[in-house]
């Protein structure tokens, strides 16, 4: 049970460094933008790396595909794109708890 809640709360944190690592698509030239999530205007971000760990036992790829995030997918935060990746990861029965 341990190793599948590792395994999924590994995906969220390498998938949400990304995600918050990176820097609305359109930076204004003067003022580095900050990221505030919570009732205010979606913002757009692209996804940088993805990095799966904890998972020696899946094929990582499969993971990727599974999600349906992709390394330069560009999303909104707050939006639904992460909540339907978890939803998807969940629905494939991999995991446990």
């Amino acid at each position: 049970m341990i190793p599948h809640l590792l395994l999924v709360v590994s995906v969220i944190f390498a998938c949400t460094l990304s995600v918050f690592g990176q820097t609305p698509t359109v930076p204004s030239p003067t003022t580095r933008p900050s990221l505030s999530i919570g009732n205010s205007t979606p913002e757009r971000l692209r996804i940088g790396k993805i990095n799966i760990e904890g998972a020696e036992q899946f094929d990582r790829n499969a993971i990727k595909v599974i999600a349906g995030l992709n390394e330069g997918m560009v999303i909104h935060v707050p939006g639904d794109e992460i909540a339907k990746a978890m939803r998807n990861l969940w629905g494939e029965e991999l995991f446990s708890d």
